[in-house]
């Protein structure tokens, strides 16, 4: 049982080890002639505060990020008593088959990647993102009222589907309209949203289990959290939807576009 968190740690080494040898420029800004003028800022709070600013100003990108939040929150409610539905919903039992039903996840991902370009070039990106709004919220509802391992990893295939398709989305708009200068720094705030709320997911999970268990039972207290992430995705469809339409999208694309050609026109 130590082997999985052996090969984990392992994993996260090598991973730290190939980032040093990635080399980029010399950590100076270039001038128009691509001259390094000066060196760039050292302070990390104000790069931070930087790219908080920016965010926060830019409304499409802030409604991504706080839906982002929000997703991260309620994936986490399930996810963190993933394992304890399993076994005691789903009637899964021995680390293999529990290993085959987590595939679900990542074969609808693989299947999304592999495909989910075209996806997005057949639908426009507004329909894209709101209709990944809609199959996660409709698995989470589905998934709490399932008992049996086969559906449930079904079930799973299109949420990781619409995850990652929700992901190659937004990650493209992200580098298209963020200012080249600013990408690292929004980047990173964005992604504070993203994974600032897990933990917070996680905790609620286990305080829901806990304080539902001695009066619906140790079964629909597990599936109380699944059917509470349908219930909450609702409000977030409605506030969500007018914000993420393919109109939003492409006025803020035009408007990044005009603001870098004023740029370089100086």
């Amino acid at each position: 049982m130590v082997v999985p968190f052996g090969a984990h740690a392992a994993l996260l080494a090598l991973a730290g080890a190939l980032m040093l040898t990635l080399r980029g420029d010399d950590g100076r800004r270039r001038g128009r002639a691509g001259r390094a003028d000066s060196p760039l800022p050292p302070s990390f709070r104000r790069e931070t505060a930087e790219g908080l600013a920016w965010l926060w100003r830019h409304r499409l990108l802030r409604t991504l990020a706080l839906l982002l939040g929000a997703f991260n929150l309620l994936g986490m409610l399930t996810s963190a008593q993933f394992v304890f539905f399993a076994q005691d919903v789903l009637g899964v039992s021995g680390g293999l088959t529990f290993g085959m039903l987590t595939t679900g996840m990542a074969t609808g991902a693989l299947a999304g990647s592999l495909t989910g370009d075209r996806v997005a070039e057949r639908a426009r990106e507004g329909t894209v993102l709101r209709g990944s709004l809609l199959i996660i919220g409709t698995c989470y509802g589905v998934i709490g009222l399932l008992s049996h391992a086969a559906a449930v990893w079904a079930v799973s295939v299109a949420m990781g589907f619409a995850v990652v398709v929700w992901n190659m989305v937004t990650v493209s708009l992200r580098q298209r309209i963020i200012p080249d200068r600013l990408l690292g720094r929004v980047n990173s705030v964005y992604r504070f949203f993203g994974w600032g709320t897990m933990s917070l997911g996680a905790l609620a999970a286990g305080a829901l289990v806990s304080l539902l268990e001695p009066e619906l039972g140790r079964e629909w207290a597990l599936r109380s959290t699944y059917l509470s992430a349908a219930v909450l995705m609702a409000p977030l469809l409605l506030w969500g939807w007018p914000r993420i339409g393919s109109a939003r999208i492409d006025a803020a694309r035009a408007a990044a576009a005009a603001a870098e050609a004023a740029r370089l026109a100086q």
